[in-house]
């Protein structure tokens, strides 16, 4: 893995009872050695969109028209080496 590399994962994602297979760009933010235990460490980013139709998650009277059908969210991981 080098830093700035995009990772295409793969996996199941369930939501409402609903699975399905998706694939998010994750993107190697760094690889080094962690500053205070010395261990290897790496960070990793992702955003991505879902939609609720998709995981019928749209079954309630939105009156107000506040609530879109896309739904982002992202996630950033510090992964420390267990050794």
């Amino acid at each position: 893995m080098v830093k700035d590399e995009v990772l295409q994962v793969t996996g199941e994602f369930t939501m409402h009872g609903q699975t399905k297979t998706i694939t998010l760009p994750v993107e190697v933010l760094g690889i080094g050695t962690h500053p205070y235990n010395q261990k290897p460490v790496a960070g990793f980013e992702t955003r991505t969109a879902l939609l609720r139709s998709d995981y019928a998650v749209n079954s309630w009277a939105d009156a107000a028209g506040v609530l879109g059908d896309e739904v982002r969210g992202s996630v950033t991981i510090e992964a420390i080496a267990d050794e």
